[in-house]
């Protein structure tokens, strides 16, 4: 009897012997995920699910040699992910994963090295913000309230531009006061572009701008001062942004080329539409203007809280170039008047014409 139970024991051992052989010559390996083109010297992953459970091997394989890297040893399981540095020296073209799972499963995937250059680095200390699926550069100084947002104009990126320019130099100048932003439009400087055949709309670009702040922490009311063509980008965003509200003040800097619609043509793939903002209601404006005074004139009298003023002789149309001091106090001003939740003080009697304004 005790040798019956015995026979009876080692068959059932050997019963189980034969089936965890059978399952691992029936072994199966499905690709889950892998990376397809991983540049050397940075890091690659490949999941496979495995059934029934087995342990699995893995080879990899870079023009032919075989690649010894950490994370590439055996595992076991029903859903395996391997992650390995790829060498740096690595060749770029097909590469090649072999996995093999129990008594026959295997699989084989190919993917891609390259050794294309890393990103360029960022143009200065600001950050890449999503925007809704593309990334756009938002570059600030200083802190407080309101936040001066610097606008651009056609095809000029906002924030990706030598220290030295004139334009930059606002920044420094007011950031000691207040929280002062400038930004790339989508596809200019450091920004990503848009998704393709997107066209910028004044409706696109507000719904960017106004993303772009809140996700990287900029919270409202904000003043924006925008030069030429810039000045009409501002106005764009008044008139479709989600919250009127939140924009509290502006500055124009000889604002020129738009005034109701316009497109920026071959410098940059967008469309404005400014028709809906032609009251500014109590809001403080300030309209400083060299070439074109006509405009100024026009955009100062949208406002009940505004005046406008002419830069000294021989200053040009790049004001935030050829007269920093004189933009930046005028932006100081309609600042001021947020703050103060009041009226702007008489042009004569600020400092705008000690700075050579012509006050009209």
């Amino acid at each position: 009897m005790r040798e019956l139970h015995a026979r009876f024991q080692i068959g059932v051992v050997a019963a189980l012997v034969a089936l965890a052989l059978a399952s691992d010559a029936a072994a199966t390996v499905k690709k889950v995920s892998v990376t397809a083109t991983v540049r050397a010297g940075t890091f690659a992953a490949l999941t496979v699910a495995v059934a029934p459970r087995a342990e699995c091997k893995i080879t990899v394989t870079y023009g032919g040699v075989r690649a010894r890297a950490a994370g590439l040893g055996p595992k076991s399981g029903g859903r395996i992910k391997w992650r390995w540095r790829v060498g740096a020296k690595a060749p770029a073209g097909a590469a090649r994963a072999v996995v093999r799972c129990g008594g026959s499963g295997s699989l084989r995937v190919a993917f891609r090295v390259s050794r294309s250059a890393p990103p360029p680095p960022l143009p200065g200390p600001g950050r890449l913000i999503d925007v809704g699926g593309y990334r756009l550069y938002l570059d600030c100084a200083g802190s407080g309230s309101p936040t001066i947002v610097l606008e651009s104009g056609f095809g000029a990126p906002g924030a990706s531009l030598p220290p030295s320019s004139g334009w930059r130099t606002l920044g420094p100048a007011l950031s000691a006061e207040t929280r002062v932003c400038a930004y790339d439009r989508a596809g200019l400087g450091a920004s990503d572009s848009r998704p393709a055949g997107h066209r910028g709309t004044s409706s696109l670009l507000a719904t960017e701008l106004r993303a772009l702040l809140r996700n990287g922490g900029i919270e409202p009311p904000y003043v924006f001062y925008g030069p030429s063509i810039g000045a009409f980008f501002a106005l764009s965003h008044l008139a479709h942004w989600q919250d009127p509200t939140e924009i509290a003040g502006f500055v124009f800097g000889d604002a020129a080329g738009c005034v109701t619609i316009c497109s920026g043509g071959t410098f940059e793939l967008v469309d404005l539409d400014v028709t809906g903002a032609a009251s500014l209601g109590s809001r403080p404006v300030i309209a400083l203007t060299s070439t074109e005074p006509e405009i100024g004139a026009g955009l100062a009298a949208r406002s009940s809280n505004a005046f406008w003023i002419e830069a000294a002789p021989g200053v040009g149309h790049h004001l935030s170039e050829e007269a920093p001091q004189f933009v930046a106090e005028a932006i100081r001003l309609v600042v001021g008047a947020v703050r103060s939740g009041g009226s702007l003080p008489p042009c004569a009697e600020t400092q705008l014409p000690a700075l050579g304004g012509h006050c009209r």
